[in-house]
């Protein structure tokens, strides 16, 4: 049997462990409440009499569209398996969000999803994602993901789409407008510094959608992602396809977090500590570490990793920075917002 591995990650700026106060966000939805909308009832009782009193659900407050659907109680939400003639997960899938897609708030299902992935899982669950697509051009962040069961029942579904999505599909400035648009955009902000085109791809975008509010107007744009590897810069412009017009940003460098992960598998906790051509524990933007040599695993680039990754949900699913708003945790009377300090403590058995 092994020793306990204690890791401690420390956070300066703490926004990314927001799931320690997570009841101080502001809800986004409801649960099992209605919502009616171009005078169509597609919650309430229409949707609690077919999937059953111990299912639970999840109504977006902008949109009145489910956003959660799970079986609950139940295990499986009601869906019938044996009128399919081909039963894979995929088309199990499919046909599920044939069936609920309009709760969601798709009006045909076939013709507004496509797969983006199919995982398999260690505990034998399969996972289809789906993006949502308008006459063949995808929804930026418009994704949802079915969670199927081994017998191929379906356990939840998770996502959020644009309802009733309204724009022309057909660009009116070329891509190489939007690149030279972009780029201007770009040396704007940072002196004239060089950048590299990462890729650029038509979307439809939605304010809403990408802030969590009320907006019901759809945009066709070009998103324009630039990097300079050197400097550390990373952004997404969204250009409006139709005049050129810059219609929202999305930085991919992290600002807000600076994660110091300490691994104490040596017997005391060190950072950034090399010792036989390893280096222990790992401070922002420090390499990967791989694979402990002692112990094994990747703790320290998953510790690392997951706070990153709570920062994001903040940021996209509640348009927060951070979980109090302000870049931290802290309440900015009792602990200074941005400079909140957190600690974890995973201890693993071999």
């Amino acid at each position: 049997m092994r020793k306990l591995k204690p890791l401690i990650v420390f956070f300066a700026v703490a926004a990314a462990s927001g799931f320690l106060y997570f009841r101080s966000i502001e809800k986004p939805s409801v649960l099992g409440t209605s919502s009616k909308k171009g005078g169509k009832e597609f919650i309430g009782g229409n949707l609690r009499e077919k999937i059953g009193d111990k299912a639970k659900y999840s109504v977006d407050r902008n949109t009145g569209k489910v956003t959660f659907l799970s079986g609950g109680e139940a295990g499986s939400l009601p869906f019938s398996l044996e009128k399919m003639a081909k039963k894979e997960p995929a088309a199990v899938a499919d046909k599920f969000m044939e069936e609920y897609g309009g709760y969601f708030g798709l009006e045909d299902s076939s013709k507004e999803l496509k797969i983006l992935d199919k995982k398999k899982d260690d505990l034998g669950m399969n996972h289809v994602i789906y993006n949502q697509v308008y006459k063949g051009v995808p929804v930026f962040g418009a994704q949802a993901a079915v969670h199927l069961k081994k017998n191929l029942s379906v356990s939840s579904v998770n996502g959020k789409f644009v309802p009733d999505v309204s724009v022309g599909t057909e660009p009116k400035i070329s891509q190489k407008d939007a690149e030279d648009r972009a780029g201007e955009l770009w040396r704007e902000e940072f002196d004239g510094a060089d950048y590299q085109v990462v890729k650029i791809m038509l979307y439809v975008f939605n304010k809403g959608l990408a802030e969590n509010k009320k907006d019901d107007r759809d945009y066709l744009t070009w998103e324009v992602e630039l990097v300079n590897k050197e400097k550390r810069k990373h952004e997404l412009y969204f250009i409006d396809a139709e005049n050129g017009d810059l219609v929202f940003q999305i930085t991919g460098t992290k600002k807000a977090i600076h994660r110091h992960v300490y691994d104490c598998s040596l017997g005391s906790c060190v950072m950034d500590f090399s010792y036989a051509g390893y280096v222990y524990g790992r401070s922002e933007g420090q390499a990967a570490r791989g694979t402990n040599p002692v112990y094994g695993g990747t703790d320290t680039d998953s510790l690392y990793a997951v706070t990153s990754s709570m920062y994001d949900y903040l940021s996209a699913r509640f348009s927060r920075n951070g979980a109090n708003n302000q870049g931290g945790l802290g309440d900015g009377y009792y602990s200074a917002v941005t400079n909140t300090d957190s600690f974890a403590y995973i201890n693993l058995m071999g």
